[in-house]
């Protein structure tokens, strides 16, 4: 995905990425910046800008397929206290020590080191093309605004920067997505996998706010799983490479292990329960999305669900309950089919990791342990690795799902399965602390019987008692490389010996002389003995370690283990795990679909599926038997895969005529046109000028294959009336703006865009209508200045209520100078609906023989809504 056309002259790219007066985002209008507007300081990593860019002059380039993001370059520039145009425009603002950052998609206030600016810019603009999959298009208005996030130092600041924004309370968890502002919140946690996790995770909630408005539309499952599911990511830092939607990786930080357990509390819950459970069971939802998404025809299905019920906006909180699941019955057919589906998809769940003992984190393939002051409370670091020697490996398509590592020349080549297997493991050390700790490989894992008593969850998993479990307990040979110096052999607890051996001279002496010391440990299970071979740059050293007929036994049929204590080296794993077997391997380094499949198709099998459900029982075979075609494609290679697209898009004629031949209704038909051709209209809202003149666009889109000719037309009674017409080739996009005032925002008369398209020899008509301003979210606005009218003083001010909800609270005014008033503060309890927009006044009287003259007024709303504590003032200067 190349998004690099640019102006900009400073481009930091992947090779080189290895600071209190508000000022309102009315600047945000401002020229881009151009190369003598931008300074760098000596030492900085970020450029500095005195004007905002606008995202149409900034680049990133970012090579997506699949789930699979790697960067290339990026832009990121820091413009101080300027604050840009987001989608939360007017409730942002400054804090003190913060400053602002932009890159094409986001706007970041932070205090964190640069370093930290520039990996946090990274992952979102690494995740903006996975957010667009996964919620189905781009926010409105997308090409001029920006999605803001906020990250602070510490969460003793939390507190400091949420206030600035209006909001009376601090954030939770390491990251919240605040609905009433649509901003990101978050702060480090002391592990870096969940630092990257939660800028993923919170700005996903704010993608999906800025595009359909509200969390709410759906259940908690589809809010939180969404953004959980895709925030369960790998990550490599040396190759600036992001993988959303991982299923079964080795982190702490697991919500398979966690779902298992949640699945066995709540006795094996349905689908169905989940959506009427408002709490957060963030496993069983982690299983929910994936199962919908992780198969053909199911993702179909499941985003014909998203956009229905985000089209229907009604509130998970109440109707919207029922809602959901009707409309997932409806849509998927043979609801217990499905939820069948989903205890058999449970049951199925073979997980790679688990965590014995930690703490543990992962960059790309490689593992490594957080020093915890030489003390870990539950016993060495160890990773289980549910695999075993003896054992051919076989690839699983979401088993150990993420890309391939490169095969180290320090290593044998790994191999399980046959008379002689090897497993290996490469050491990157840290250079300063090679002398220190240990890392290595544990073999013929067997969990004590005391051990197998503290587990909670799934049996063949394991989810310890943490507190509890004591994995020093279990039987293990342990081969461990300690302090760079030793071979320590630890067979004892399987009846082996333990032996320790001393690295040569020759072989310490080229680690130490290396910048970045590595070191490949191989281990081959023979007859009657593990040879275990160790190989840095310019040396080898071998060893071999006798085992009886019994242990070698063992080690063959059981389960294997990382381990390391004492030392943060990075740990690369080579134990044949399949991924290799992959029979349809996608290319990371060219741009593809950004689907599990990488498919062509994709889009196009969704616009099929949609357009049969909209036909109801009246779908025809040519329908149905062209669908089950592309979903049986869609797992297969590239070439497979174009082939089906090539058949879909020559039979569209056919499926044209099927349609209009269908004996549905004439609504039903235009429906199912509408979605099979892809075309697509929406109103887009750009920013208010200063003169209160606001634009609303028209959009259409054709994102089907055929060119389609259209008439548009964008109309608001009592305002100027626009038409167009055009030929829309395939994935071309046509705007038709329309300018509206204080006056017709005011006059509550809807905006209504028609576009009257031909298409495949068939007529098509769009129509989107929506009231006569866009609804601002929660907010509050001084209707105009405060008035002396005679003795006394008039204020009007206009609050806006929640897309769902209840919000409940009081408004409080107080006038100044506050001795020259009869009563110069005024309190009214207030309660506000949903989209309920309300206006409130009121006037103070001044005494009699006063001598100051009014000069200010002040009002405050202190509310909770839906549940959000806000505090919002504002005030009103008399002149």
């Amino acid at each position: 995905m190349n998004l690099k056309p640019t102006l900009l002259s400073l481009v930091i790219t992947s090779a080189i990425l290895s600071g209190c007066n508000a000022t309102t985002d009315k600047h945000a209008t401002k020229s881009p910046a151009t190369s003598a507007e931008l300074t760098t300081a000596q030492g900085s990593l970020i450029p500095v800008a005195s004007v905002i860019p606008h995202p149409s002059d900034m680049s990133v380039d970012i090579t997506a397929s699949g789930r699979v993001s790697t960067l290339n370059s990026i832009e990121v520039v820091k413009v101080g206290k300027n604050i840009p145009y987001t989608y939360s425009s007017g409730r942002v603002n400054n804090t003190p020590g913060f400053d602002w950052y932009v890159s094409k998609h986001f706007a970041l206030k932070s205090n964190r080191p640069e370093a930290q600016v520039l990996l946090y810019m990274e992952l979102l603009e690494s995740s903006f093309p996975h957010y667009i999959e996964l919620f189905g298009m781009t926010p409105p208005d997308m090409e001029n605004k920006r999605m803001a996030a906020v990250y602070g130092s510490s969460k003793k600041e939390t507190k400091i920067f949420v206030t600035d924004d209006n909001i009376t309370r601090g954030i939770s968890a390491g990251g919240e997505a605040m609905f009433y502002n649509l901003v990101g919140y978050s702060f480090p946690s002391a592990r870096e996998q969940h630092q990257r996790y939660i800028v993923v995770h919170e700005q996903g909630h704010v993608f999906q706010m800025s595009l359909m408005d509200y969390p709410g539309w759906l259940p908690t499952w589809f809010t939180e799983g969404t953004a959980d599911a895709l925030a369960h990511h790998y990550y490599d830092p040396e190759k600036k490479q992001l993988k959303v939607m991982v299923f079964d990786r080795a982190s702490p930080m697991d919500y398979v292990r966690l779902g298992l357990k949640q699945y066995e509390a709540l006795n094996s819950p349905s689908i169905e329960d989940m959506t009427n459970n408002p709490s957060l069971y963030r496993g069983i939802n982690f299983f929910i999305v994936h199962f919908m998404l992780d198969d053909p025809d199911r993702s179909h299905k499941f985003k014909a669900y998203r956009d229905e019920m985000a089209a229907k906006r009604q509130s998970d909180y109440g109707s919207g309950k029922a809602l959901s699941h009707q409309l997932m019955m409806d849509i998927f057919g043979d609801w217990d089919k499905v939820e069948a589906q989903f205890v058999e998809y449970v049951a199925s769940i073979d997980k790679t990791f688990n965590t014995a003992a930690g703490p543990w984190e992962q960059d790309g393939n490689k593992l490594w342990v957080r020093v915890l002051n030489n003390s870990y409370e539950h016993g060495s670091p160890r990773m289980d690795v549910r695999l075993k020697p003896g054992e051919k490996p076989s690839y699983k398509s979401f088993k150990f799902d993420q890309p391939v590592g490169e095969m180290s020349s320090l290593i044998i080549k790994p191999v399980r399965g046959n008379d002689n297997p090897t497993v290996a493991l490469t050491i990157d050390y840290l250079a300063d602390h090679l002398h220190r700790g240990h890392a290595g490989i544990g073999l013929g894992l067997k969990i004590s019987d005391e051990n197998q008593q503290r587990l909670t969850a799934d049996k063949k998993v394991g989810t310890f008692k943490q507190k509890s479990y004591k994995p020093d307990e279990d039987e293990l040979l342990q081969i461990k490389i300690v302090k760079g110096n030793t071979i320590v052999v630890n067979a004892s607890s399987l009846g082996g010996e333990d032996i320790s051996y001393s690295i040569s001279p020759q072989m310490v002496a080229d680690l130490e002389a290396q910048l970045k010391p590595k070191l490949g440990l191989s281990v081959t299970i023979n007859a009657d003995h593990l040879t275990i071979l160790l190989k840095s740059k310019a040396s080898e050293y071998k060893v071999n370690f006798s085992i009886s007929n019994d242990v070698r036994t063992k080690l063959l049929d059981r389960h294997m283990a990382i381990l390391a204590e004492n030392a943060e080296h990075r740990l690369t794993a080579f134990f044949d795990d399949g991924r290799d077997l992959n029979p349809v391997p996608r290319d990371l380094t060219t741009n593809l679909e950004v689907n599990p499949w990488a498919n062509p198709a994709d889009r196009a099998i969704s616009r099929l599926f949609r357009a049969m459900w909209r036909l109801g029982d009246k779908v025809p075979s040519e329908l149905s038997v062209m669908y089950e075609y592309m979903i049986d494609a869609t797992p297969k290679d590239r070439k497979t895969q174009l082939a089906s697209l090539a058949k879909l898009n020559a039979a569209s004629a056919s499926l044209v005529t099927a349609i209009v031949n269908s004996g549905a209704t004439k609504e039903k038909v235009n429906h199912a046109l509408e979605e099979l051709s892809g075309l697509h209209l929406r109103l887009e809202w750009r920013q208010e000028k200063a003169n209160g003149e606001q634009v609303v666009s028209a959009v259409l889109r054709n994102q089907g294959a055929a060119v389609a000719n259209a008439n548009i037309v964008l109309s608001q009674e009592g305002n100027n009336s626009f038409t167009k017409d055009l030929v829309l080739a395939s994935g071309d996009k046509t705007i038709q703006d329309l300018t509206t005032t204080l006056a017709t925002r005011t006059s509550k008369k809807a905006i209504t865009a028609k576009a009257t398209v031909e298409w495949q020899g068939q007529l098509i008509v769009l129509t989107v209508t929506q009231g006569a301003r866009v609804y601002p979210w929660s907010s509050m606005a001084i209707v105009e200045d405060a008035k002396v009218i005679g003795k006394e003083v008039l204020i009007t001010s206009e609050f806006r209520g929640p897309h769902a909800g209840e919000t409940k609270g009081k408004i409080m005014v107080q006038a100044y100078p506050s001795d020259i008033f009869e009563t110069s503060y005024y309190e009214e309890e207030i309660t506000m609906a949903p989209y309920e927009i309300r206006q409130f006044s009121h006037k103070f009287t001044v005494k009699s023989g006063a001598k100051a003259k009014p000069n200010a007024v002040d009002v405050t709303f202190e509310l909770v809504i839906d549940g959000e504590p806000v505090l919002i003032s504002q005030r009103s200067e008399i002149k």
